[in-house]
């Protein structure tokens, strides 16, 4: 899918070992090594800041992983379990070594990870360090359905990757707008999709919407889908980011990481 232009309001590049706090020393060996993955997320959820080794090894665009709260890119199964110990960084201070947890690729493989984060409580952020070690781990086995898209807010128009298309059941490289969109929508699900889009659009906030889709087959798929505002001028949206991920097959028991109580960590 290409990658639109004016991507803005976040730093490209995560800070030098030289820029870090001086009190985050711990980090510096680890920090920009080869192989590893590193960044900084702020409290509200979100990533401001990566390094290359977040793409190369999870496949995941800077503004792919600042689209959508950090907790959308771990493996579903996964979501619940980092939680309590993100709450008790954030709400607590001190630092986390060695927490385990699968990561979401984005060809939707799970990827095993081990994190060191470290909290920066004079700027509402931590840092995190993260390696493979996906060769200590079982494998896993459940790939999950996740798509990216982009829209224009103001054309009415999107781009979507290949895996939303085939959620849709339409042609890869269909011309998209709003009406097609939601002609494949299911009716019922027509208020939650728009009260979704016009909160996405209202603040800098992401806001999701769990809404079935009617392929063109008359089979019908669950999908729930992400996304925030990534580019404005002078106050107004221009383009809405995120993710879509298919949960029609979704194993019982897996919490939605949407939910008040992750929404409103550490706020």
């Amino acid at each position: 899918m290409q990658d639109p232009s004016g991507f803005t309001g976040w730093p490209s590049e995560q800070p030098s070992p030289a820029e870090l706090p001086s009190h985050r020393s711990d980090l510096l060996p680890a920090w920009d090594a080869p192989g590893t993955m590193s960044g900084v997320a702020n409290f509200d959820g979100y990533i401001i800041a990566v390094n290359g080794g977040c793409e190369q090894l999870l496949g995941w665009t800077p503004a792919e992983l600042m689209s959508a709260p950090y907790w959308e890119f771990q493996h579903p199964g996964d979501q619940d379990s980092v939680a309590e110990p993100a709450e008790a960084l954030m709400n607590f201070g001190g630092d986390a070594a060695g927490v385990e947890v699968r990561m979401l690729r984005r060809d939707g493989t799970g990827l095993w990870t081990r994190w060191q984060t470290a909290l920066d409580p004079f700027g509402n952020q931590f840092y995190a360090v993260g390696v493979d070690i996906s060769d200590e781990m079982p494998p896993v086995k459940r790939r999950v359905h996740v798509g990216t898209w982009v829209r224009d807010v103001n054309a009415g128009t999107a781009l979507w990757s290949d895996e939303v298309y085939d959620m849709f059941g339409l042609r890869v490289g269909t011309a998209l707008d709003d009406d097609l969109i939601k002609a494949h929508i299911n009716p019922q699900d027509h208020p939650l999709v728009a009260g979704a889009w016009r909160a996405s659009i209202a603040d800098r906030d992401a806001h999701s919407a769990v809404y079935r889709v009617i392929r063109p087959d008359g089979t019908t798929r669950t999908l729930r889908s992400t996304g925030r505002v990534t580019a404005r001028a002078h106050g107004r949206p221009l383009r809405v980011r995120g993710l879509t991920v298919d949960i029609t097959d979704r194993l019982p028991g897996v919490t939605d990481p949407t939910s008040a109580r992750h929404r409103d960590r550490g706020r």
